[in-house]
């Protein structure tokens, strides 16, 4: 007899009744859902454990998600499998919050945190201006007309972008390209 302290989910039964019990009778899990990410090594250091990531469930729903471990042996993807094309990968392990669909093993989509930055200026992406000697501008509506004011760019963040400038400014009206 074996025991195990805590709770277990059992996933699957190899025994069969009425036969003696030897060997595997039994496969078991953790209770707590999981998902388990294969992060290309070169993107390894945008998981960082404790870190926050968002989980897209197959319903749609977002749940929250922590990293609880960051794989330390990388591997090959076998030569005719499904990612026969990508490179080497860690095992990127994270603990699933409340909320979305519960399921037993589900394609998910998890978004990492590369970088956090708050209290920056951002424009839509449409609003960049490429200028000939190069860098970018976005154009500003003053009451006088319209100027270019040069900017430096930061993050992006979907279809927003950060600038910086000396004409830069909170508030200040802009044009944005017609999608």
């Amino acid at each position: 007899m074996v025991l195990q302290s805590g709770d277990l989910r059992v996933t699957g039964v190899s025994g069969v009744l009425g036969q003696p019990a030897q060997g595997k009778i039994l496969d078991a899990s953790g209770t707590q859902r999981v998902v388990t990410v294969k992060m290309p090594v070169d993107k390894q250091s945008e998981a960082q454990a404790g870190g926050a990531v968002t989980v897209t469930m197959p319903d749609g729903s977002n749940v929250p998600g922590k990293i609880s471990s960051v794989g330390a042996i990388a591997t090959t993807p076998s030569p005719n499998g499904p990612d026969s094309n990508s490179g080497p990968t860690v095992a990127v392990t994270i603990t699933l919050g409340a909320g979305g669909t519960v399921l037993d093993q589900a394609p998910v989509q998890v978004l990492f945190v590369a970088e956090h930055k708050e209290k920056v200026l951002t424009v839509p992406v449409s609003a960049l201006l490429a200028l000939a000697e190069g860098g970018y501008a976005v154009q500003q509506v003053t009451p006088a007309g319209r100027r270019l004011v040069p900017v430096t760019t930061g993050m992006y963040a979907g279809d927003r972008v950060e600038v910086s400038g000396a004409g830069v400014t909170e508030g200040m009206k802009i044009t944005v390209a017609a999608e």
